[in-house]
C-alpha cells in the first residue's frame, strides 16, 4: 500500500503524463463548409418548419451551436471575405492572410475551394481529403452557393416541396421598397425552387463526413458550417439578400447565420451558444484551436464557447457584431439592433419585444440613449 507522500508523487506524475500526452496531441484537421445565401433561419436546427436541412441539424446536435451569429455583411461575397480573413468588409477584400495561407504557413496542407456547382465543390473537396497524410493535418474550405441552382437540382428534391405552400415561412406581399417584385406574383414556384437546392447542398453534407470517415481522420477534425450570409425568401416582402430592398437592409434573415462548431475529440456535443459573435471570429478561433498564430484582426476567438470553457475575468466577451453593405451599417447586440443608412432614415429595434424587426424605434425619446451608444460603437469599429 502507498504512503500519503508516495501516493501524491503518484498523483502528479499521472497529472504530469496526462498534461504531456494533451500538449503533444495532434493539431486538428480543419473542414471549413460555407454556404452562401444560407440563413440560420432557414434550418431546422434553428426552428425551420418548411424547409428541410436534416444533415445539418443532426450534426449540430453532436456539436457546439452558436444563436446569435452573424455576417459581417448582408451579402455572400463580403461575408464570405469576412470569414476567411477575420477582418471588417471594409478591410477584408484583396488581404493575403486569408485562413488557408495563415494555416498553411504553419504546417497545415491546405485548399479552397470556392467556386463551381455543389456536385464540383464536394468533389474537388473529397479529392484533397483523398490525398491527406495521416501525420500531417489540413484545412479544407468547401463553398457552396445552392440557391444559383435554384430550379437546377435533382428532381427527388423537387419532390419534397411540390405540394408545400409554406406557410410556416413568413413571407408576404412584395413591399414598396423591393428590388424584385415580379417574383411576388407566383412566389411558391420559386420558394419551392430554393428549398430544393438547400435540400440538395444540405446532402453534400455526410458525403464530406463519410470521407473524413474513410480516412480515419473523422475523430481529430474540427468541422465548422456556417452561412456567409441569408436571404428572405419573401420574408418583410424581399426576395433575395440584403440587396433586396432599397436601401439595403439588415434584417435578421439575412446577417443572422448558421455558426455550427464540431470536432469528436475535442467539441462537446448537443452545447447551445447565447453570445453575439461575427464571421470575422472565425479566423482567430481556429488559430487558436490549432495552435497557430493569428494575423492582426477585426474579430476575436470565441474558442472558449466552441470548447464550453470560460472567458477570461479581464477579458469578457463583448457580444457585439456588426455589419456593412455599401452606404448601410448595423451594430447589433444581444436586445437591440441600429442600422444606419448613408440615404435613408434610421433603423433601431428592440428585438427582445419586437424579433421580426416591425417597429422602428429610432427616433423614440425612450430609445436615444441606446442609439447614441450603438452609434457610437459602429463608428468606432467602421
Amino acid at each position: 500500500m502507498l504512503n500519503r507522500r508516495q501516493f501524491l508523487a503518484s498523483a502528479v506524475a499521472v497529472a504530469g503524463a496526462r498534461a504531456a500526452v494533451k500538449k503533444q496531441a495532434p493539431p486538428p484537421n480543419i473542414v471549413v463548409v460555407a454556404i452562401d445565401g444560407l440563413g440560420a433561419w432557414m434550418t431546422g436546427a434553428y426552428g425551420a418548419q418548411d424547409l428541410r436541412t436534416p444533415n445539418l441539424d443532426r450534426i449540430a446536435d453532436t456539436g457546439t451551436r452558436f444563436l446569435h451569429a452573424f455576417s459581417a455583411s448582408p451579402v455572400a461575397q463580403p461575408g464570405f471575405e469576412s470569414l476567411m480573413t477575420g477582418l471588417s468588409p471594409m478591410q477584408a477584400a484583396g488581404s493575403a492572410n486569408t485562413l488557408d495561407k495563415v494555416l498553411g504557413g504553419h504546417g497545415y496542407r491546405t485548399v479552397s475551394v470556392v467556386e463551381g456547382d455543389m456536385n464540383s465543390v464536394s468533389e474537388q473537396a473529397l479529392r484533397f481529403l483523398d490525398g491527406q497524410a495521416a501525420n500531417q493535418p489540413f484545412c479544407a474550405v468547401a463553398r457552396y452557393a445552392p440557391l444559383r441552382e435554384a430550379g437546377k437540382v435533382p428532381e427527388k428534391y423537387a419532390k419534397l416541396f411540390a405540394d408545400n405552400s409554406f406557410t410556416h415561412s413568413g413571407w408576404l406581399p412584395a413591399a414598396e421598397n423591393a428590388t424584385d417584385k415580379k417574383v411576388f406574383a407566383s412566389i411558391l414556384g420559386p420558394l419551392r425552387e430554393s428549398a430544393a437546392a438547400i435540400a440538395a447542398c444540405d446532402d453534400q453534407l455526410p458525403v464530406l463526413q463519410r470521407k473524413l470517415q474513410e480516412r480515419g481522420v473523422a475523430e481529430n477534425t474540427l468541422l465548422l458550417i456556417v452561412g456567409t450570409s441569408g436571404v428572405l425568401l419573401g420574408r418583410h416582402g424581399l426576395w433575395g439578400d440584403g440587396r433586396a430592398s432599397t436601401p439595403p437592409n439588415m434584417f435578421d434573415e439575412v446577417v443572422n447565420v448558421p455558426f455550427i462548431w464540431t470536432w469528436p475529440s475535442g467539441v462537446p456535443g448537443g452545447i447551445v451558444r447565447p453570445e453575439v459573435v461575427s464571421l470575422c471570429d472565425v479566423l482567430p478561433t481556429i488559430c487558436e484551436l490549432a495552435a497557430v498564430p493569428a494575423p492582426g484582426v477585426s474579430g476575436r476567438s470565441v474558442a472558449p464557447s466552441v470548447l464550453s470553457q470560460k472567458y477570461p475575468k479581464k477579458q469578457p466577451w463583448r457580444d457585439r457584431a456588426y455589419a456593412a453593405f455599401e452606404g448601410t451599417s448595423m451594430a447589433r447586440d444581444s436586445r437591440y439592433k441600429l442600422v444606419l443608412h448613408q440615404n435613408g432614415p434610421g433603423e433601431l429595434y428592440d428585438l427582445n419585444s419586437d424579433a421580426g424587426e416591425l417597429r422602428n424605434r429610432f427616433d423614440d425619446p425612450e430609445f436615444m440613449g441606446v442609439r447614441a451608444d450603438l452609434g457610437a460603437q459602429l463608428n468606432a469599429w467602421k
